[in-house]
């Protein structure tokens, strides 16, 4: 007992000393920094910021940068900046940074620099801006990368080199910057400054992630959502994405893809219904994104059950708030009452075109209540009058069942009907009925015939199909070359949901010798197309370049 007695005594004459020690020191510093001792205001000056006593903190930092220390100016600058011990002046902010970055001071440069690009107690100057950055960035610093980056990517009073703005993020992604690494993760995803490479683009979202970046655990979700870079996985897109709205996510971007996602009223998983109620709490502390993305979850029934008015109420919050897509949503309801008020009158009138749109608007919900069997009465008026998109939206709904009892052999028909007035997408459809004897009886003859009137109107499924139905000779003799044909078609298409598959074709073409005569270069110059989309090709395209070796 006395041994404890003995070591409390101890440590409480080691506090009591610390605290003597510490408060000598203060009143030391204090003597030295009234005598003009530079390194002793500026220590101070850090001592009173660390116990948010700014106004003392301004004071002595403000003796030490009249002295002309640049650290000291620098931190009177901020000060400045935020309004921290002393009324907030963005002008006087702007001289104290430019006096410590004339000095050499990174961070002061950059500060600087910001301020000329954004009009920052001064006249816009995006020149000027510049300038500053360069000169931080030469520097290392990360903060200066990053926006010297943008101005080289954007072309921002530089020539335009998005190559260089790519070894700026690179650099300051070495140096730990988690933004840098997603910016850097969006370059590989979409091929900008450097070749598209989605696992690349996976790895550096990864890092960023770690690192606690929200936008990068939103993008990681979205790759484990689509497969792109690894392989799909709902559970990890469901994981990542909570995380991203735990950690003050709110992509309004990001949000429209949801709301497409559901508003035909698919069920809403558990990670969104999560999401939104996390944007609740963002939207009722008055976040104009939060309060926006909620407008739309209750126009939709997101997470919520949909209720028109609620939607209006947060869309409007949000829109007085200047927030534009909200501001824009709500003149989209607006106007989407007044249509679907004006298509009614003239659809009634027996319009079909006006019958048409009349049911999507049930369909969406788009000024009216949502009602798919509604907009199945409206289409099937308009569709008994020819209109062709009218077939094809009906042939959907006997396709699926929505707003109607599920008919494959009606919904065939109803595509046939919009194939034969010349729906390249409804013609590509009716051969896959008939490929698969979906809805009809299996045949390969009529399924060739349809494939090849969509691949004729650039359809590039149907010109995909085509090509596999030569090389197969599925419904027509076998050809290799004509395969070859419409391979190169859809392979030279913008829509990347098949001309990855048909590049990757080509490339096996090419190697083995099918329809064309082999070339391995040429085969290459395929896989290392399709790699960007198709997993296969760069197995295929590592396994030829292993061989060569």
């Amino acid at each position: 007992m006395r041994k404890w007695i003995l070591v409390l005594v101890v440590i409480c004459f080691v506090v009591i000393a610390a605290v003597v020690t510490a408060r000598c020191y203060i009143v030391r510093l204090k003597q030295n920094a009234k005598n003009g001792d530079v390194a002793a205001q500026l220590i101070l000056g850090k001592f009173y910021y660390s116990i948010k006593d700014f106004y003392t903190a301004a004071h002595w930092w403000a003796k030490a940068a009249e002295q002309g220390d640049a650290q000291a100016q620098f931190n009177l600058g901020s000060c400045y900046f935020h309004g921290e011990g002393v009324e907030q002046d963005h002008a006087k902010a702007l001289e104290w940074s430019q006096k410590a970055a004339e000095q050499g001071h990174a961070k002061a440069q950059f500060v600087t620099g910001k301020c000329y690009m954004d009009g920052l107690g001064c006249d816009q100057d995006p020149a000027k801006a510049v300038e500053w950055y360069q000169k931080a960035a030469d520097q290392g610093d990360v903060d200066a990368e990053l926006d010297l980056g943008t101005c080289y990517s954007e072309g921002v009073m530089v020539p335009q080199d998005v190559a260089k703005a790519v070894d700026l993020l690179q650099k300051a992604a070495q140096q730990g910057s988690s933004k840098a690494m997603c910016n850097l993760g969006i370059c590989y995803s979409i091929g900008n400054g450097i070749p598209r490479d989605l696992a690349k683009a996976v790895e550096w979202y990864r890092k960023a992630a770690k690192l606690g970046d929200a936008h990068a655990m939103a993008l990681l979700g979205l790759c484990y959502e689509n497969g792109e870079g690894v392989e799909k996985d709902p559970a990890k897109a469901n994981e990542w994405i909570l995380k991203a709205v735990e950690h003050g996510y709110v992509d309004e971007f990001y949000f429209l893809d949801v709301r497409n996602r559901y508003k035909d009223g698919n069920e809403v998983d558990s990670a969104t219904a999560k999401a939104v109620k996390r944007y609740m709490k963002a939207a009722n502390q008055g976040n104009a994104s939060a309060q926006y993305i909620l407008g739309v979850c209750y126009e939709n029934g997101i997470g919520v059950k949909r209720d028109l008015a609620k939607a209006a109420e947060w869309l409007q919050k949000a829109a007085e708030q200047g927030n534009l897509n909200a501001q824009k949503e709500l003149a989209r309801i607006q106007e989407a009452e007044e249509t679907a008020q004006n298509l009614a009158k003239t659809a009634e009138q027996g319009d079909a075109e006006a019958q048409f749109l009349l049911g999507e608007c049930y369909m969406n919900g788009d000024g009216v209540e949502q009602d798919s069997a509604k907009a199945v009465e409206w289409w099937q008026k308009a569709a008994e009058q020819g209109y062709v998109y009218a077939c094809y939206g009906l042939a959907s709904c006997y396709d699926s069942g929505d707003g109607v009892d599920e008919d494959p052999a009606k919904a065939t028909e109803w595509y046939r009907k919009a194939a034969e007035q010349g729906d390249a997408h409804a013609q590509y459809i009716l051969a896959q009925r008939y490929a698969y004897g979906n809805g009809s009886e299996q045949n390969p003859a009529k399924a060739v015939e349809w494939y090849r009137k969509a691949a004729e109107q650039g359809d590039v499924w149907a010109q995909y199909k085509l090509g596999k139905c030569y090389e197969d000779g599925f419904g027509v003799e076998k050809n290799p070359v004509t395969a070859v044909e419409w391979y190169g078609m859809a392979a030279e298409q913008e829509d990347i949901s098949m001309k990855y598959k048909a590049q990757y074709k080509l490339g096996e073409c090419y190697e083995h010798g099918i329809g064309v005569e082999k070339n391995l270069d040429k085969a290459k110059e395929w896989y290392r197309k399709a790699k960007q989309g198709e997993a296969a090709a760069e197995q295929a395209l590592e396994r030829l370049e292993e061989e060569e070796e």
